[in-house]
């Protein structure tokens, strides 16, 4: 079933539930306020069926701009090498983890612009480790050039 029909089927269900409730409502007003009563309930019911018809627009926007953003991660050079990319994704996952009181977005920043920007820079310096053998610094500069060359190009 397409979205559309999906939202056509929301709206009829919607419609359904605003009926019902102008039925209760009829109920419950007097019937010397009818013209009132019936004001007020269409009101009610205009106000209702807005805040459907804006959140099915807010939905759809942000499916679209989810789309928008997975056709432009394709672009990225980093998703051609798969361990790589592993290993950069999991630093913004750890990152996030740690900072996503500070910063909700944290993962999404970090991975913006194919990681090429200052909240990955970050999160990695928290990962770097400090006390090393010879071993784990020549390690660590191999690991440091080719990020280094990858956020250049």
């Amino acid at each position: 079933m397409s979205t559309e029909q999906q939202n056509i089927n929301n709206l009829t269900k919607n419609i359904k539930i605003i009926k019902n409730k102008n039925r209760i409502l009829h109920k419950y007003l007097n019937n010397s306020t009818s013209f009132y009563g019936n004001l007020f309930i269409l009101l009610i019911s205009l106000l209702f069926l807005t805040k459907m018809v804006k959140s099915t627009t807010e939905i759809n926007n942000s499916k679209n701009s989810i789309e928008s953003e997975d056709v432009s991660s394709d672009t990225c050079d980093i998703h051609a090498n798969d361990s790589l990319h592993a290993l950069m994704d999991r630093i913004c996952e750890l990152c996030h983890d740690m900072y996503s009181h500070q910063q909700p977005n944290m993962r999404a920043d970090c991975r913006s612009d194919c990681f090429r920007n200052n909240n990955f820079k970050r999160c990695l310096r928290l990962f770097k480790p400090t006390g090393r053998s010879s071993a784990q610094r020549h390690r660590m500069r191999f690991l440091e050039e080719s990020l280094h060359s990858f956020l250049i190009a």
